[in-house]
């Protein structure tokens, strides 16, 4: 083959890979660079607004723990010197043992919504998770769990099915809610000390519940903010890397 024609075919061979492959690459680089555009605003970025919402509410659900056994400290206390022998029933009794009953109530109603809304906030913290993996291309790999966080959990979860059975399955909710009302309107001292130490012991399981309640509530605190910010930083590494 003469030397002119080898050249020419070599020349057309490479027009027709400029032609054709590059332009293809090209429109791939800027659709997958696109894509992580997308990816970025309309995942990620949610995504750790939303966990940020979560890791905020948590930590206000830590510190009602706190003030819910505190509560019912303070208020066993009360009773307690109520329940004393030389104990005479005034009349500003009966509103310091409404302000405290209902200061107890207030802090659980209150404990119990943030509980109702970090739930709801993980739930969709999980979800975007998975929507963002999934634009991620990475979802296969963000399935595979921790087993060291997977035992962690195992773990809480035992510990609260334990204090559980242990504080609250024997006491009777109701009759001890019906004890407290009850007692505001009761103003004979010795039908008082009587009352109260009826449901005493229900009371105290009741505060060791909740006492114990705290470590629990710190620790899955601490899971759930591993758990995300293990999963973010991830997230945030692939797309880094992608660029």
């Amino acid at each position: 083959m003469k030397k002119w024609i080898r050249n020419a075919m070599v020349a057309a061979v490479a027009s027709a890979l400029t032609a054709f492959i590059y332009p293809a690459l090209l429109s791939k680089f800027n659709n997958d660079s696109t894509s992580r555009s997308s990816a970025f605003k309309e995942h990620y970025v949610p995504l750790t607004k939303k966990g940020n919402e979560c890791l905020a509410i948590d930590q206000k659900l830590q510190q009602q723990s706190v003030q819910l056994a505190g509560s019912l400290i303070l208020l066993r206390k009360e009773l307690n010197r109520i329940a004393q022998e030389d104990f005479n029933i005034r009349p500003d009794y009966e509103p310091i043992i409404k302000a405290a009953i209902q200061n107890f109530n207030a802090t659980q109603d209150a404990h119990t919504s943030t509980l109702d809304s970090t739930n709801s906030c993980w739930a969709d913290v999980k979800r975007l998770l998975e929507e963002t993996s999934v634009a991620t291309g990475v979802f296969e790999r963000s399935k595979k769990v921790d087993p060291k966080l997977v035992s962690e959990e195992n773990n809480l979860n035992a510990a609260e099915r334990k204090l559980r059975t242990q504080y609250i399955d024997p006491i009777d909710g109701e009759a001890l809610y019906e004890n407290f009302i009850n007692m505001t309107s009761t103003h004979d001292s010795q039908k008082l000390r009587a009352l109260i130490g009826s449901f005493d012991k229900d009371f105290e399981s009741l505060v060791r519940f909740r006492e114990g309640m705290i470590d629990i509530t710190t620790r899955r605190v601490e899971l759930r903010s591993k758990f995300y910010n293990g999963k973010k930083d991830a997230l945030a590494k692939t797309l880094s890397s992608n660029k």
